[in-house]
């Protein structure tokens, strides 16, 4: 089974912050409202999808969809902070570049990488891209399990009306 721990319900670093204030000025309260982490771990999907009621199928799309709809504001937040580092990284190359004082660029770029600023900057720089990585590949995975009950709903929905309601009759 997989686990889930119980954390704020979007993990957000400066820059997102400041888009989810932005929001919230706005009436839209991402965090209050809008987007929270389900209770129940991501559900698995059942070998025998076709063989599930329709009522437990529903279910296990909602449930679904609640954790496709909280990692994805989950991986913007992520994105975001991303982009954040990396200008700050930016930044920080620029300043220790200018504060090398060497006269060659690759002079420049030796004594840059030496700066604690900006091996700091990068290290927080690796750190938001291997975040923003992770939960990418989470949303991905979600994605796929999304499309294989969208799937069999569909399949579900264009069987003959006729044949569903003589189906539900008797279940």
């Amino acid at each position: 089974m997989r686990t889930v721990s119980r954390r704020p319900a979007i993990q957000a670093g400066p820059a997102s912050t400041r888009a989810l204030d932005r929001l919230r000025e706005q009436d839209i309260d991402v965090l209050g409202g809008w987007i929270r982490q389900p209770r129940q771990d991501p559900p698995e999907i059942p070998r025998d999808l076709p063989g599930l009621p329709d009522l437990e199928l529903m279910d296990l799309f909602r449930e679904v969809n609640q954790w496709r709809k909280y990692l994805r504001v989950q991986l913007v937040a992520a994105e975001i902070d991303e982009s954040s580092a990396a200008a700050k990284a930016r930044d920080a190359e620029a300043v220790a570049l200018a504060r090398s004082g060497a006269r060659t660029v690759t002079a420049m770029k030796a004594a840059a990488k030496q700066d604690a600023g900006y091996a700091g900057a990068q290290a927080l720089q690796a750190d938001a891209y291997s975040y923003r990585k992770l939960v990418g590949a989470l949303a991905e995975n979600l994605e796929g399990d999304a499309f294989l009950i969208s799937r069999e709903l569909t399949r579900r929905t264009g069987e003959a009306p006729a044949d569903r309601r003589n189906a539900r009759r008797w279940q």
